[in-house]
Parts: C-alpha cells; structure tokens; sequence
C-alpha cells in the first residue's frame, strides 16, 4: 500500500496541527495514549523522527528558499521543542496514520 495523496494529507494535517499547538503554546499539554501499543516505541525513535522531521524542513526551505520566503516562512517548525509526552503523542498521532502502509513505501516517515 503506497502513500497516496489522502494518506499524505492526512500526514501533513497532523503535522499542521501540532505546530499550531507549539506555536500557541499548549502542545506540551497534549497525553500520549498511554494504553496503546505502538510498534517500536521508545524515546530512540521518537526522538529520531522528530530530528528526521525537522531536517526535512530545514532541508526544504534552504534548496527553495526563496519560494518559502515569497510565502512568508523562514523557519522550520521545530517540533524539536515538544517535550517528554507530548513527544510521544506526537509520534503516536503519525503512527497512527501510517500503521498500515508497507515499509518501503513510507518515504519520509521510515523511521515510524
């Protein structure tokens, strides 16, 4: 199963949401789902997909810096400022998106 285009909105829906959460300053208050069992879980790679996601960003808006200046964003989301569990929701939130889909076919969220 690829990632198709609704799968790859509802990625970047999430990823919207929790940098409007940061950006206003409540993501911090969010709770992982501590009852749910997810694949891999633990801080090694939760922290290596938010690392993953920020140098994504960074990444991107310094090879088209100037198509992301003319939109008005110069900086990456740095979801690297959520702490303890919300770091955890977060991950848990894009696991959740892409449980079902085939390693090989996750492009940018292979760490999951």
């Amino acid at each position: 199963m690829a990632l198709d285009w609704d799968k790859r909105l509802e990625v970047i829906g999430i990823l919207e949401r929790w940098y409007r959460a940061l950006e206003i300053g409540v993501a911090d208050n969010i709770k992982p789902n501590l009852t749910r069992k997810v694949k891999g879980e633990d801080w090694k790679k939760v922290d290596s997909l938010i690392t993953a996601i920020d140098d994504s960003f960074t990444a991107e808006l310094n090879m088209h810096s100037i198509h992301w200046e003319k939109k008005g964003i110069t900086e990456p989301p740095n979801f690297n400022r959520l702490k303890g569990g919300a770091r955890l929701a977060f991950y848990q939130d894009l696991y959740e998106a892409v449980k079902d889909i085939d390693e090989e076919d996750l492009e940018y969220v292979y760490l999951i």
